[in-house]
């Protein structure tokens, strides 16, 4: 047998085909929660927290999409109140999605 073929037999065989990628797919749709309803209070933080927010400030933020609460690092550009949506550097967020959004402390 040449080192070629004596290789092949060492190397990793996945027998059942798609097996990880399907159970990636049920543990990613089993860590999904149900959008949280916020009370008065934190809907005023928010509110308070975007007035407060100038063009290119640094912000964290939390919010809600497809199942799950993210965080993340983001620079603010507007808030489009009649349409409902705060805009990013990184993209566009609808303003019910919003769960929480402070400006990002300066070192």
């Amino acid at each position: 047998m040449n080192r070629a073929d004596r290789a092949k037999q060492f190397l990793p065989f996945d027998t059942l085909k798609g097996l990880r990628g399907e159970l990636k797919k049920r543990e990613e749709k089993h860590s999904r929660v149900e959008k949280p309803v916020l009370s008065d209070t934190q809907q005023q933080e928010i509110s308070e927290s975007l007035k407060n927010l100038s063009f290119g400030d640094e912000v964290l933020v939390t919010y809600y999409q497809d199942g799950h609460i993210l965080n993340k690092e983001d620079v603010f550009k507007k808030v489009d109140l009649p349409f409902e949506k705060i805009f990013f550097q990184s993209g566009i967020l609808p303003l019910n999605n919003l769960l929480r959004i402070e400006k990002k402390e300066e070192n």
